[in-house]
């Protein structure tokens, strides 16, 4: 085989493996509270004023915010991203999703159901599965005209609308409050609001309440170099915001708590480790036994040996948000 011929082969195996889409490969980022926007309000505290800046959400795109669907679950109290209702994730992600398979088992016998009383159960329980949209905007955060970098806010649809509302109109005066060098800041206000709860007592709750842009049009950072370091920032929203993987959101679906079993690589209900080790070691004992009767040797002739480990387990993935 000639040279030439060699190089085209190569050229066009890469040719095809670039034309595929690749794994997405997460990157393991550890919890960091500084990810994220900061709006909590201390117990002497009834509203506070936010100051942030919205940058885009990569350095090669023009994206200001990400439609990110999340399902609740009441029992962990926990939000799970949606892979499946989520449109852009990664290449390579698993679209598959335990709570809408849920969702859409009760959606099914709803339709076949001819009692009302029924009909009805069913339908709440569609709903109580299903994911629900909210928005992610990458911003700068100042908190006493500091800023630490970047950070990621989860919103309602009531923020974005107020964001849009804020960004027309400025822009009847020529001015985008998106812009790195002229834009606006957002102050963004938060408030205490009491919440009944089922047990008929009060319990108050922190909800967003309004937002508004600066009337001064000001650079992001005065800081440029700073600032195209924490525009060209990695961190991508589903660093933050985790996709997790089918079996890990099955787990918390059915009540359980998820832990990563190594030497079985996959995730577990922590309630069956116990079991699982109990039945490894039983095998490990069994092999030990067929290995004796085929060497004839004593089971105590190699107790001075250096035991075998049976395995080893990694506690549940640290949530990624402060539930």
């Amino acid at each position: 085989m000639s040279e030439t011929t060699v190089d085209a082969f190569e050229a066009k195996r890469n040719e095809i493996k670039a034309s595929k889409p690749k794994p997405y490969e997460k990157k393991e980022i550890t919890y960091d509270k500084k990810n994220y926007v900061n709006t909590k309000l201390e117990d002497n505290e009834l509203e506070k004023e936010f100051q942030l800046r919205i940058i885009p959400l990569t350095n090669d795109s023009d994206d200001i915010f990400e439609e990110v669907y999340f399902h609740w679950d009441n029992k962990a109290q926990k939000s799970l991203v949606c892979p499946k209702r989520t449109k852009h994730v990664p290449d390579g992600t698993n679209k598959e999703c335990p709570y809408c398979d849920v969702e859409e088992g009760f959606w099914a016998e709803y339709r076949v159901e001819k009692d009302e009383t029924r009909k009805k159960s069913y339908m709440a329980s569609a709903n109580e599965h299903k994911a629900q949209p909210s928005s992610v905007f990458r911003t700068i955060q100042r908190e006493n005209g500091i800023s630490d970098g970047p950070k990621f806010w989860k919103v309602s649809e009531a923020v974005v609308d107020d964001v849009e509302s804020a960004k027309n109109q400025n822009k009847k005066a020529n001015i985008n409050i998106f812009d790195l060098k002229t834009g606006k800041d957002l102050f963004v206000k938060f408030k205490k609001e009491e919440k009944k709860q089922k047990n008929g007592k009060t319990k108050l709750q922190t909800k967003y309440a309004s937002l508004y842009a600066d009337l001064a049009q000001t650079p992001a950072l005065e800081d440029e170099k700073l600032l195209n370091e924490w525009v060209s920032d990695e961190k991508k929203w589903y660093n933050v915001f985790t996709l997790k993987s089918y079996e890990f959101m099955e787990i918390v679906l059915n009540g359980g708590e998820p832990w990563f079993h190594k030497p079985l690589d996959k995730w577990i209900d922590k309630k069956d480790l116990k079991a699982i080790q109990e039945e490894a070691e039983r095998k490990v004992e069994e092999q030990a036994e067929e290995q004796t009767e085929d060497t004839g040797e004593s089971e105590y002739d190699n107790e001075a040996e250096e035991t075998t480990t049976v395995g080893s387990t990694t506690p549940q993935e640290e949530d990624d948000l402060p539930f």
